[in-house]
């Protein structure tokens, strides 16, 4: 068994080199996106929040006890932000042709957001961020399809949302099945705890006994 406070410490050395590295990686990928497209004010502004965000968490993780899971509920929280307003941003510019693009690419990415939601919280609270971050990207959606009941882009949209229902259900019965298991192996050993103490018992009962 994998002692719970080393398997911290080793989370946590590990997001010691992440939280630097993505501040570093943002700087990098968005000079090389400076000198070959043509970025939106939106894009300045994210990547700006980005940086700022991953420099406060660096000082947390290295300067400050417990950070872990405060970095941990942090990135989700940037990752479920950046893939949200990306998709906001494409249905809203569904009729430009560059954007249109996207939808061949980002849904792909979508699911990262529910998986990490479950790796981040407890099952409850998984179940919630999870179900908010869909909403949130059923909006925008519901609008397009409302305005535009005509648009070649109809079932891209549908399929999407059909897809993540699905992805959400998916990773919440595997995730249901894991709490289960665990439930089932804690009640196993404590089982066992029992029953050797009770052994020692009879065992201590009969030496005295006799």
């Amino acid at each position: 068994m994998i002692h719970l406070k080393k398997l911290n410490d080793r989370k946590l050395n590990i997001y010691r080199i992440i939280a630097p590295a993505g501040v570093v990686s943002t700087l990098l990928i968005t000079y090389l996106e400076m000198s070959r497209l043509p970025l939106t004010m939106f894009d300045y502004i994210s990547r700006a929040v980005i940086i700022i965000v991953y420099t406060v968490l660096t000082y947390q993780l290295w300067f400050r006890e417990g950070a872990g899971p405060l970095f941990e509920r942090t990135v989700f929280w940037i990752i479920a932000l950046f893939f949200g307003s990306q998709f906001f941003r494409l249905v809203y510019n569904l009729h430009i042709d560059d954007y249109s693009n996207a939808l061949l690419t980002l849904p792909h990415w979508l699911p990262i957001v529910y998986l990490m939601a479950f790796l981040t919280f407890d099952f409850n609270q998984a179940i919630k961020a999870g179900s908010a971050f869909f909403i949130t990207i059923l909006l925008p959606g519901i609008f397009f399809i409302v305005l535009h009941p005509e648009s070649v882009h109809l079932s891209h949209i549908i399929n999407i949302y059909v897809s993540n229902i699905i992805y959400l259900f998916v990773i919440y019965a595997t995730g249901s099945l894991m709490r289960q298991y665990a439930q089932s192996e804690l009640l196993k050993q404590q089982a066992e705890k029992e029953n050797r103490a009770l052994q020692e018992r009879w065992t201590t009962s009969k030496r005295c006994a006799a």
